[in-house]
């Protein structure tokens, strides 16, 4: 459940960005912002679950949520638990929108009814998905960014920082 709200994050983060002008200058830049997500299951009031940041370029991202740093560099995916001492190395399945959310880019028109835009601006955007399970995922990015590109190990853990974790390698 954990990993499918993380991937739903994502995936609800860079669908549709601001609109379609933004999202046609997506390819080729990085874009960062800060989000919160909150969650309803079964019709319940929506529930904050996390918020931070999210870092987005071409097939790779990073993002911080329930306590775990998520990095994905387009073919593997690093979930680290800081307070477990824990990595989870996944590759990514890239034809996949629940574990790659990224191909969302590209389909986004394809959530059709079943996401709403609350709102939409120059640097944020509110909106809301409603899965098949009635479970309903709002996220909001405010302060986004788009810049030139960027190395590709900033989507990758700091090695140093994660020797010493024990590493569970699913590929």
């Amino acid at each position: 459940m954990r990993k499918s709200i993380i991937s739903l994050l994502l995936l609800l983060a860079v669908l549709p960005l601001m609109g379609q002008s933004l999202l046609d200058s997506l390819p080729g830049h990085r874009m960062k912002a800060s989000y919160t997500y909150s969650l309803s299951q079964g019709g319940a009031p929506m529930k904050e679950v996390s918020s931070g940041i999210i870092l987005v370029q071409d097939n790779a991202y990073r993002l911080d949520a329930l306590g775990l740093e998520v990095y994905c560099d387009g073919q593997k995916r690093w979930s680290v638990d800081p307070s477990a001492g824990e990595v989870l190395l996944e590759e990514v399945d890239t034809e996949d929108m629940l574990t790659n959310p990224l191909q969302i880019i590209h389909n986004w028109k394809s959530m059709g009814d079943r996401l709403h835009f609350n709102s939409r601006g120059k640097d944020s955007l509110d909106a809301t998905a409603k899965l098949d399970d009635k479970t309903s995922v709002r996220v909001v990015l405010k302060d986004v960014v788009l810049s030139e590109p960027g190395p590709v190990s900033d989507f990758v853990p700091d090695p140093g920082k994660i020797k010493d974790y024990i590493l569970t390698d699913l590929r």
